[in-house]
């Protein structure tokens, strides 16, 4: 699979592309990882062919530790800095959240949405992450995904009750706190609209996802 597919961001990037000079001791460009559309076996490939003396320089190989999947592990110097941040302003101040909204044209099958979202926090890892002891995280093996609920019904409202009803409702998504000893970091509400329309709002702490990986996700 290409990184980018496995969440490599463009800070990924730059880490690795330090953590390869490292191992090799020698410049290595960013063009070598193609912006994540390599996958991991092509890029040690690579690696290994920038490698003068192949005898004095062992390239790592990176293997799946499936026995310790759900073991504790160290936060990324980013989610140290994300952790560091929120607790200026208290153990459940504001982090940094990302806001999207997804619309939908036609009826909204709210049953096939919850669905699909559950299909999704099973698949990928880091939506079950949780911080532990503020300094480390763990992957939850089983997790109980909170139903998506129709928070908004502005379908009957005068025009401008709807309008002010959305834009509370996006003030609100926008401005979503999400304490580092709870989980989930998601929340995903509905709100159906005139002419037959639905908006998912979704709001997602990026202590677990970038906006690379919520891109993937959607």
């Amino acid at each position: 699979r290409p990184l980018e597919q496995m969440g490599l961001t463009s800070i990924d990037s730059l880490a690795l592309k330090h953590a390869m000079e490292a191992v090799i001791g020698r410049e290595v460009s960013l063009e070598i990882i193609e912006r994540g559309a390599v996958s991991a076996a092509e890029l040690a490939k690579r690696l290994q062919s920038l490698v003068t003396d192949r005898e004095s320089v062992e390239v790592p190989q990176w293997l799946a530790d499936d026995d310790a999947q759900f073991e504790p592990f160290p936060l990324t110097d980013l989610q140290e800095a994300f952790v560091v941040g929120r607790r200026v302003g208290g153990e459940s101040g504001q982090g940094a959240v990302l806001y999207v909204e997804v619309e939908v044209a036609g009826t909204l099958d709210l049953y096939r949405l919850n669905q699909a979202w559950r299909a999704l926090v099973h698949r990928h890892e880091m939506l079950r992450a949780e911080i532990v002891d503020g300094h480390q995280q763990c992957i939850r093996e089983n997790v109980r995904v909170p139903r998506i609920k129709t928070v908004l019904d502005s379908r009957a409202m005068d025009a401008g009750v709807a309008s002010q009803a959305l834009q509370m409702l996006r003030a609100s998504m926008q401005a979503r706190e999400f304490a580092l000893n709870e989980w989930p970091f998601f929340d995903l509400r509905v709100s159906l609209h005139e002419a037959d329309r639905a908006l998912v709002h979704i709001s997602i702490d990026e202590l677990t996802v970038d906006g690379v990986s919520l891109n993937l996700l959607l």
